[in-house]
């Protein structure tokens, strides 16, 4: 563990707070079970369970991900806002599948609206740019495969 560290952090130049997380996990089991070796397999099953559980979350695909691929591919974009009801009930639509859509979040911290959308003239969400023209309301995703071309699995 202390070697993929030093690799992590003074080669990759990045820190992995999940890796952390298990080693400081694996160490704090290991010392406060290891008087009783039952106890600390039990507990190393456990964290090796979660672990893989975790690893497979991560992993996950979502049912439209080729959908998704394709409207990215045709450069279809979705603006949206962190506040905006409609804006969640359309990525829910996707589930899984949304890490694929291309999408901009338009709102800061504060409320205000980015300039980048701004500049790109959204003036509601959540809106779809779909080969130049923009859609706004959450659109169901039949009426995306009809307005992007692209099929619906």
């Amino acid at each position: 563990a202390g070697y993929f560290n030093y690799i992590m952090i003074f080669k990759l130049g990045s820190l992995c707070p999940w890796c952390e997380l298990s080693h400081v996990s694996y160490l704090a089991i290991f010392f406060l079970a290891s008087i009783n070796l039952k106890k600390f397999l039990t507990y190393s099953i456990v964290l090796l369970l979660f672990g893989a559980s975790i690893s497979w979350m991560a992993n996950a695909s979502g049912q439209h991900d080729e959908f998704a691929k394709c409207l990215t591919a045709k450069n279809t974009t979705l603006y949206s806002a962190f506040w905006c009801p409609n804006c969640k009930e359309q990525k829910a639509l996707f589930g899984l599948s949304m890490q694929y859509i291309n999408h901009v979040e338009c709102s800061l911290p504060n409320g205000q609206q980015t300039a980048y959308c701004k500049k790109q003239g959204i003036e509601g969400y959540p809106t779809w740019d779909i080969n130049g023209k923009r859609v706004s309301g959450t659109q169901q995703l039949e009426e995306l495969a009809e307005l992007s071309g692209c099929e619906l699995d």
